[in-house]
């Protein structure tokens, strides 16, 4: 099954599908519009894999082949992705910005993008606990 998190408050979304290979596809409306939507968990999902995904990024299916095969076999308890960035404090502790690494003639990374990316559902559900550190990067 694939579901799409609908963010836009403002219209209705499709209708819930099969798709032409049998997948069924269901629309789940954001209760505000936030990127970070996608990020709670879904108590139909039937899977422990979940892709997060934005609607304004565009991949070949090989990059996301690519991005699930690293998944299971690295990265299953951590958020594997193909949208590396490194940060950087340019004003001090505190102020952090993104870049991509190659900009800057690295190869490490800190950081991956939910533009494209896999994580285990229990991620999503750390995510939305009531845990006091997660509580407070949601506000």
């Amino acid at each position: 099954e694939i579901v799409i998190v609908w963010n836009d408050l403002e219209s209705t979304p499709p209708p819930n599908f099969v798709s032409a290979h049998g997948v069924g596809v269901r629309y789940r409306v954001s209760r505000r519009n936030s990127l970070n939507e996608k990020l709670f968990p879904d108590p139909e999902y039937k899977t422990k894999a979940i892709l997060l995904s934005d609607d304004d990024v565009h991949y070949p299916p090989a990059d996301l082949d690519f991005v699930f095969q690293t998944w299971r076999k690295y990265g299953r308890h951590r958020l594997t992705g193909a949208f590396a960035r490194c940060v950087d404090t340019p004003r001090g502790p505190g102020s952090y910005q993104y870049s991509l690494c190659r900009e800057k003639g690295r190869s490490e990374y800190a950081l991956v993008l939910t533009g494209l990316a896999f994580a285990h559902i229990e991620v999503l559900d750390y995510f939305s606990s009531t845990d006091p550190l997660m509580t407070r990067l949601r506000t």
